[in-house]
């Protein structure tokens, strides 16, 4: 008999205990005959701390004579609420090496035709019908009366928080559950008129984000842009991105993205080169065509004044002691016509004023800005002062550059000054090249697939325009869950999946960059607890979980549990991810 048949015929009405106590939380779930669907969501689940405490504080039968897979044990009004927490206490009691999900599937398959008899289902679609029978069992178990919900784009003269308070609250009072506080959160949606500036929004609530795919090459995302201009300080802001951009699109987006920084720079004369992580490669000025993310750290532009041929790099260092180091990568730039060495001394003091760092000294050093450009490394040398009785003409380069270093005393350096280096990524949240990052995911959930517009009738033109959509996070939820719609129809209505590997960060998750509510200051983080994974093809899959355990991640197979030596960061299996803010 097929391992298939013995499923489907085995009756897997109670628990199999084990014979020892073991760790609480590491043991499977019986497969009911291609029910991997309902077991992966089931584990991560009660991998929840929430979910696990409310589980103790809710009451459910006590079956010491009865099958704990027999739906009539659980027979009233809260019966899926009881069989779910059933299974959640079982899973954590030390008990059992393989706990039924049986009367759960059954109470289900009772209520949704789809998940009767032994074919494959969709496992969110399971997640989302569980999490909101669980919501109505539960209300159910506090008043014998349920709401229904009204439409939530309603004309009020409110501010924007208050409209989406006043939504909120009425959610929470017509669904005051465990299951709402935990899983639920609130998006925003405004559009905006293209011509007039007019905006309409809307907050509605969620318990789960539904984020495409993108190829590779289609991947977008917030890059850091430090901008430096012909004087003052720095602007640091961030754009909106592809893989391969065009000058003129980041151009397009500096306004926007500078907000209400003070600015004081012609746009179209800035040039642009991508800083790579390591902080090396070539860092070639273009004012026109694609730059390349590839391994990028940051964009960095710079005014360029064209007409003037002599391009002065400026590295700002800091003196340790009776050494010298490059304080920051990212150097300032003049242009110049030919001049004396003083009159070049005063244009860089000039440019550096800003600093107001009072005694510094300007010396001569190679592209990198470390060693000698005179004397080189054989002498240790890391720079000769620029003396008036120097030649410009002997100095530069054969493509009229010159680079120094405006030298500065350790104690003087304040936080002004190193501006270019306060905004860091991490790698899950750089676009990536061999892998979609998740937060390229939330970009095009956020801000569509390209800068497209949609015709919409705006109420202040009183006519059809077009209009720009930006979906953000207004209220995030104490459970974040995120589907990878990796299961899609092509335009001949066939359904396929996609197989990109998907990259994710494990621990603190950092969502602020899409949440709109000005009332949320601080990073908004999260940590992973739990995956469900489809490995496969569409009509020949199977699910697995991968939890978190105290430290330790497991792989809940059905009746299978291993530990995984390495924390999950990326998979082409991941279809939903579970993160737990951090309180």
């Amino acid at each position: 008999m097929t391992r298939y048949l013995k499923r489907i015929l085995s009756s897997c009405d109670d628990h199999s205990r084990s014979p020892h106590p073991i760790e609480g939380g590491t043991c499977g779930l019986y497969n009911l005959g291609n029910t991997c669907y309902l077991n992966s969501p089931l584990q991560c689940l009660a991998h929840c701390d929430i979910i696990q405490s409310f589980a103790y504080q809710f009451p459910t039968p006590f079956v010491k004579n009865l099958k704990p897979g027999d739906k009539t044990v659980y027979d009233n009004n809260t019966k899926i609420a009881l069989a779910f927490f059933s299974v959640v206490k079982a899973l954590w009691s030390n008990d059992y090496v393989i706990v039924t999900p049986k009367a759960l599937k059954d109470l289900i398959s009772d209520k949704y035709e789809q998940f009767r008899g032994h074919n494959q289902q969709d496992a969110q679609e399971f997640t989302l019908v569980l999490l909101e029978e669980l919501n109505m069992d539960l209300l159910r178990n506090n008043t014998n009366e349920i709401i229904v919900g009204t439409p939530t784009r309603i004309k009020l003269e409110k501010t924007p928080s208050e409209f989406a308070d006043c939504i909120w609250n009425k959610y929470l009072q017509e669904n005051n559950s465990i299951i709402t506080h935990t899983f639920s959160g609130q998006q925003q949606q405004k559009i905006t008129c293209c011509e007039c500036g007019y905006s309409s929004e809307s907050f509605d609530p969620f318990n789960c984000i539904s984020l495409t795919i993108p190829s590779i090459g289609r991947q977008r995302g917030f890059v850091p842009l430090i901008i430096v201009g012909k004087q003052g300080k720095p602007i640091l802001c961030k754009v909106l991105v592809n893989v391969s951009v065009d000058v003129n699109e980041i151009k397009s987006q500096i306004p926007k993205a500078i907000g209400n920084q003070e600015i004081n720079i012609c746009i179209n004369q800035l040039a642009f080169y991508v800083l790579q992580k390591n902080g090396k490669g070539k860092k070639r000025l273009i004012n026109e065509g694609k730059l390349s993310l590839i391994n990028y750290d940051k964009i960095v532009g710079y005014e360029i004044d064209s007409s003037k041929e002599i391009k002065v790099t400026i590295f700002i260092r800091v003196i340790k002691n009776e050494n010298v180091v490059v304080l920051h990568n990212i150097p300032f730039l003049i242009c110049t016509e030919h001049c004396t060495i003083k009159e070049l001394k005063r244009k860089i003091e000039k440019r550096m004023e800003w600093m107001k760092m009072g005694n510094s000294r300007i010396c001569i050093v190679d592209e990198e800005g470390k060693q000698c450009k005179l004397c080189g490394e054989r002498i240790g040398c890391t720079g000769c002062s620029l003396k008036e009785d120097m030649k410009l003409e002997e100095l530069i380069t054969k493509t009229k550059e010159l680079y120094v270093s405006y030298d500065c005393e350790e104690k003087g350096i304040i936080d002004e000054q190193i501006i270019c280096e306060s905004y860091k990524i991490t790698n899950n949240q750089r676009l990536q090249t061999t892998a979609v990052s998740i937060f390229a995911c939330l970009t095009l959930f956020t801000h569509g697939d390209s800068f497209e517009t949609i015709d919409w009738y705006c109420d202040s033109c009183k006519k059809s325009v077009k209009a720009e959509v930006d979906v953000t996070i207004w209220r995030p939820p104490q459970v974040l869950i995120f589907q990878l719609k990796r299961f899609e129809f092509t335009e001949k209505y066939e359904q396929i999946k996609t197989y990109e590997r998907v990259v994710f960060p494990p621990f603190k998750f950092d969502l602020k960059e899409y949440v709109s509510n000005p009332s949320f200051k601080e990073p908004i983080l999260y940590d992973l607890f739990g995956i469900v994974n489809h490995q496969g093809k569409i009509d020949k899959g199977h699910y697995y979980a991968d939890c978190k355990v105290d430290t330790d991640w497991y792989r809940f197979d059905d009746e299978k549990v291993t530990k995984l030596e390495e924390v999950p960061t990326g998979s082409d299996d991941a279809y939903v991810l579970y993160y737990r803010l951090i309180e």
